[in-house]
């Protein structure tokens, strides 16, 4: 699922020590928390997703980078 694989690379990242996740209800809590602990990504994923991904600009990937 999208949040599986969101969360997954999130969490999969050296240096990332913690993630705000949003949710609008108690499901939405106990499903993200499911798939934080049980999932994740292998390598080959993570390098795919990272191609997929290189060329986005950092000031729309990086919310420091966000105007207010």
């Amino acid at each position: 699922s999208t949040s599986e694989i969101a969360l997954g690379y999130i969490k999969s990242i050296n240096g990332v020590s913690s993630m705000v996740i949003g949710m609008e209800n108690a499901l939405q809590l106990n499903e993200n928390t499911t798939i934080f602990n049980r999932v994740s990504l292998s390598k080959k994923l993570m390098s795919e997703l990272d191609d997929i991904f290189k060329d986005i600009p950092l000031d729309v990937i990086n919310p420091l980078c966000w105007k207010n």
